[in-house]
């Protein structure tokens, strides 16, 4: 495209890289796993010190931002107040971490359909995104997420009867797609959403410092927050 500034470029660049990602993410997924239920021990297929230190460089890259966040956060003590103190703050922090490990497999292998369906001439559209509240039923769900599901628990057992060992590392990959359908209805369930603005699980500085331009627009999230803040001060 002519003119496109470099900024552009280097943005339209990795977000191609995040899609490739995926079906990458993917292919390690499934290939790891057939190359471990063929060997007899997980030695034979990886060295188990190479195997943990590359593991945890992993974790320690994908999670990066928000470590990086959540420390600069815990060394303002203003910055814990506002969202919603330290042990809250604490437990959104692991709350996220254990969601995002959930979520993103998903996200992948819908990535990989996606581009596979591309490749394969599907004409697929480009829709917004669904933005209003709304529950997920079971038969959406599955509609939707029986690729997931089977992809996860066909992993899950299979190294389940050959390197059940080799289960909690790929619990990291596997687990998401397994639980999706579930994962998928109850985060979407209408009251688990209320339950968690009035436990604070997701608070942000604006619900505890309301910004005039948002207090106008009377969101559900900030009547509940300003709520429990009267009655904590009566």
């Amino acid at each position: 495209m002519p003119e496109l500034k470099p900024i552009s470029r280097y943005q339209l660049g990795l977000a191609i890289l995040m899609f490739i990602g995926s079906p990458a993410w993917i292919g390690m997924l499934v290939l790891g796993t057939l190359a471990l239920a063929l060997v007899d021990t997980p030695a034979d297929f990886m060295r188990t010190d190479a195997g943990i230190a590359l593991f945890v460089c992993v974790l320690v890259m994908w999670f990066s931002p928000e470590i990086a966040s959540a420390i600069d956060i815990l060394l303002r003590p203003k910055l814990q107040h506002e969202f919603g103190g330290t042990a809250r703050f604490v437990a959104n922090f692991l709350i996220e971490a254990v969601y995002s490990i959930l979520l993103c497999p998903i996200l992948w292998f819908g990535h990989t359909i996606f581009l596979s369906g591309l490749m394969l001439g599907r004409d697929i559209g480009w829709i917004g995104q669904t933005r209003e509240d709304h529950a997920v039923f079971f038969t959406q769900a599955v509609r939707s997420l029986w690729p997931h599901t089977l992809l996860g628990c066909a992993t899950l057992g299979l190294l389940a009867a050959t390197q059940p060992t080799a289960l909690p590392y790929a619990l990291f990959l596997a687990g998401g797609p397994a639980l999706s359908i579930p994962f998928a209805m109850i985060t979407a369930w209408p009251s688990v959403g209320r339950l968690f603005t009035r436990v604070g699980i997701g608070r942000l500085p604006e619900e505890t410092s309301v910004p005039a331009g948002l207090d106008a627009l009377a969101l559900p999230a900030l009547e509940i927050a300003a709520s429990r803040r009267q009655s904590n001060s009566s």
